[in-house]
C-alpha cells in the first residue's frame, strides 16, 4: 500500500522509473509465486503458475516492476475470489510491439458465455500429457522451478510477454470495467474488500505497464470470475546465460577462496559471505563502500595474502562497482598482478553496460554480472563457469 501510494504521487509528477534490465525470468517468477501462492493458499484456493516452455530463460524486463504489477494482480484476484481457484500463464508471443492481436482470443464471447483460451483451460488437473510437454507448471507445494532444460533461443529474438491472471471469483460489474484502472476506484460492492486496500493498485498496474511499452487489459463475467491479461514488449538477452549446467561446488571448495564481499546493505554482504563460507572459502573483509573495497584488496596484497575473488555491488557508495573494479585492475596491471575474480551484483542493469563491465578488452574486464537478489545456485554456477573458463 505505501509503495503504490508513493508510486501514484511519482505518477503525477511523471517520475515513475523502470529500469530494464536481463533478468533470470524463470527466478523472478519463481519468487513471485513464492510470496503470493501462500496468499491463495490461505484463502483455501487451487493455484498454479505456468510458464509456456518457449519463454526464454533471459529476458530484458524491471524485476522489481514486474513484481509489483503481479502482486497488485495476483492479490486482487485473491481478495475477490472465495472459492475455486486462481491461475497465472505465461507466454512469449512473436511480435515486435505489443496490439490488439496480442490479447486474442479473450475470455468470453459476445454473449458473456466463458471461452478460455483452448490451452488455458485447466488440462493439467486432468494430467494431460500433452499440457505437460508444453507448459512448466508451479502449484501451491511445488514453488520452484528446475534450472536444467530452459529455453534458450539459438539467436537473439524480439517479442511479447504475455501474462494472463484468472480468478473464479465474483467477477467485475459491466458499467464497472471502464472505471477500473482509474486512481481510487474500487468497484467492489462489498465494504469489508473495498476497505481493504486503496484503489491505487490497478491504477499503478496500469501505469508501469504503460512505461514499459505495454499495456493491461481486463475481461470480467458476474459470477464467473475475472481475467486480466499484461502484454510488455521484450527481447531475449544472452548475457545472464553464462552459467554451467552442473556447478563443479568440489572444485570451488579445494580452492580455499579467499574473498572481499563490498555491499552498502549489511544483509546482502552478510547473504554473500554465506556462500563465499558454504563454499569453504574465507572472506577478508566484508565492507560497506567502494572506496574501502579498493584499499582492502591492496592491503591484503600487500600484507602477503592475496585475494582472490571480490564481489562488488554495482550501487555502492564513495566509488561504486565500476569504478572500484576499474582500480583493481590497474592496480593488477601496474604490479604485474595475476588478475582476480571480480564479480559485479545490482539490482537492475542495462545489456549494454553489462557487456561494458564483461569486456575482455575493456577497461573494467569484470568476470561476471548477478542480478539481485543472489541466490546460492546461481553464485556458484558462476564461480564454476570462471574457474572452468580459466583454467582451459
Amino acid at each position: 500500500m505505501v509503495n503504490n501510494v508513493l508510486d501514484s504521487r511519482k505518477v503525477e509528477m511523471g517520475n515513475l522509473e523502470v529500469h530494464m534490465g536481463a533478468i533470470h525470468t524463470y527466478d523472478v517468477f519463481s519468487k513471485i509465486w513464492g510470496v503470493n501462492s501462500e496468499l491463495i493458499r490461505k484463502k483455501g484456493l487451487n493455484g498454479h503458475l505456468k510458464i509456456h516452455k518457449k519463454v526464454p530463460k533471459s529476458l530484458l524486463l524491471d524485476p522489481y516492476r514486474l513484481s509489483q504489477v503481479l502482486n497488485n494482480l495476483i492479490g486482487n484476484a485473491a481478495k475477490f475470489t472465495d472459492k475455486g481457484s486462481i491461475t497465472v500463464t505465461v507466454n512469449f508471443l512473436p511480435f515486435d510491439k505489443v496490439e490488439d492481436a496480442c490479447f486474442e482470443p479473450i475470455p468470453y464471447n459476445d454473449e458473456e458465455e466463458p471461452i478460455f483460451e483452448k490451452d488455458e483451460a485447466l488440462p493439467y488437473l486432468t494430467r494431460d500429457k500433452n499440457h505437460s510437454d508444453t507448459y512448466r507448471i508451479l502449484s501451491l507445494s511445488n514453488r520452484h522451478f528446475k534450472s536444467r532444460g530452459l529455453h534458450v533461443p539459438d539467436e537473439p529474438v524480439k517479442g511479447v510477454l504475455k501474462i494472463v491472471v484468472r480468478d473464479t471469483g465474483c467477477g467485475i460489474p459491466k458499467d464497472g470495467l471502464d472505471q477500473l484502472f482509474k486512481k481510487y476506484s474500487q468497484v467492489s460492492k462489498d465494504p469489508s474488500k473495498r476497505q481493504m486496500g486503496t484503489g491505487l493498485g490497478l491504477y499503478i498496474t496500469k501505469e508501469i505497464c504503460i512505461r514499459m511499452n505495454g499495456d493491461v487489459r481486463v475481461y470480467s463475467m458476474a459470477n464467473q470470475g475475472s481475467t486480466f491479461i499484461v502484454c510488455i514488449p521484450t527481447s531475449y538477452s544472452p548475457v545472464l546465460l553464462r552459467l554451467s549446467s552442473t556447478p563443479d561446488l568440489e572444485k570451488i571448495k579445494i580452492m580455499k577462496l579467499r574473498s572481499i564481499v563490498a555491499d552498502d546493505v549489511q544483509f546482502n554482504g552478510a547473504l554473500l559471505s554465506q556462500y563465499i563460507t558454504r563454499l569453504e572459502g574465507s572472506v577478508a573483509a566484508e565492507i560497506r563502500n567502494g572506496q574501502e573495497a579498493y584499499n582492502s584488496f591492496v592491503k591484503n596484497y600487500r600484507d602477503g595474502n592475496p585475494v582472490d575473488l571480490v564481489v562488488l555491488d554495482l550501487d555502492i557508495p564513495f566509488l561504486d562497482g565500476r569504478v572500484a573494479c576499474h582500480r583493481i585492475r590497474t592496480f593488477e596491471r601496474e604490479n604485474r598482478l595475476t588478475p582476480c575474480v571480480i564479480i559485479i551484483t545490482s539490482t537492475y542493469l542495462s545489456e549494454g553496460m553489462i557487456d561494458e563491465l564483461l569486456d575482455k578488452d575493456g577497461s573494467y574486464k569484470a568476470n561476471s554480472f548477478l542480478l539481485k537478489p543472489v541466490g546460492f545456485d546461481a553464485f556458484s554456477h558462476t564461480l564454476s563457469e570462471i574457474f572452468s573458463t580459466n583454467s582451459e
